[in-house]
């Protein structure tokens, strides 16, 4: 089975999530959080300025996303880039991990 992982970047830092590992997950206009399968701790995924709120439905959505990956690339592991684009909004892309190029 392949592996979606999910990946923002903020400042130059790099951060990755394996997706299967999410038991549990919350978000606000602020931050994501989740928790991992079995564990008893939250960990921010996502955590924003005020000026970029995320959208009503994010965690939702996210969710959505990490559904299609598995759908469409059953067989090659995939990373989910959630970044911001001015005057577009947040935004989640699927990359096959193979193939992945860091956002310009």
């Amino acid at each position: 089975m392949s592996d979606v992982w999910l990946l923002h970047e903020y400042a130059g830092e790099m951060e990755l999530f394996r997706a299967d590992a999410i038991e549990h997950l919350k978000s606000d206009g602020q931050q994501v959080v989740a928790r991992r399968v079995g564990g008893d701790n939250y960990t921010t995924i996502l955590h924003i300025s005020s000026r970029k709120e995320l959208p009503d439905g994010f965690a939702v959505d996210l969710l959505r996303t990490i559904g299609t990956a598995r759908k469409d690339h059953p067989d090659e592991d995939t990373v989910i880039v959630i970044r911001y684009e001015f005057g577009r909004g947040w935004k989640c892309e699927i990359q096959v991990l193979a193939e992945y190029k860091k956002p310009s």
